[in-house]
């Protein structure tokens, strides 16, 4: 058995996973005004769910084609 990754997947999440870090680290505070505190804390959980889901997504079984 082999495993593939598939790359758009992987990009997907690795911006998903830097957009969460930037929101909880509060770097895109800076560009991005969050009209209150709930607004920021679901943006980095929808970010950071997106992201796994990605890297979930990007994992696939290779078979041969007969």
């Amino acid at each position: 058995m082999k495993i593939v990754v598939n790359v758009k997947h992987f990009i997907a999440m690795l911006i998903s996973w830097a957009l969460a870090f930037a929101t909880i680290s509060g770097i895109i505070q800076e560009h991005v005004d969050f009209a209150g505190p709930l607004n920021e804390m679901l943006f980095f959980i929808f970010a950071l769910v997106l992201g796994t889901m990605c890297l979930l997504a990007s994992f696939e079984k290779y078979t041969k084609d007969k």
